[in-house]
């Protein structure tokens, strides 16, 4: 039987391939140019499933991650399930994401 607290996430997600993890601390910054200056928080990360040639993340990353991230139910996901996800494509697409909003906001405020 299968432990629902190691399980990954049940929504819309899940049908497109994904599993979104929420940090129980969210990560947050700012960016500035001249006067203009915004703020980031990054909340929550999409992560996609592995395709078959690619290698999982190493442990350090998944540990970090396990300790760190929460899924909708406030259960920290299971080794098992992070070694099945694309780890380093989801953060880097998640900052990518707050990092242009937060950008933008500076530019429209020039």
């Amino acid at each position: 039987m299968t432990d629902p607290a190691n399980t990954p996430a049940i929504g819309p997600d899940a049908e497109s391939g994904a599993v979104t993890y929420y940090y129980r601390n969210p990560i947050g910054g700012s960016v500035r140019l001249g006067d203009c200056t915004a703020s980031w928080t990054l909340e929550a990360v999409t992560f996609r499933f592995l395709t078959p040639d690619q290698l999982p993340a190493d442990y350090y990353l998944r540990t970090s991650l396990q300790n760190t991230m929460r899924d909708e139910h406030g259960n920290p996901p299971s080794m098992g399930v992070l070694s099945m996800l694309d780890l380093e494509a989801g953060l880097r697409e998640a900052m990518a994401r707050e990092m242009d909003a937060a950008w933008d906001a500076v530019f429209e405020g020039q």
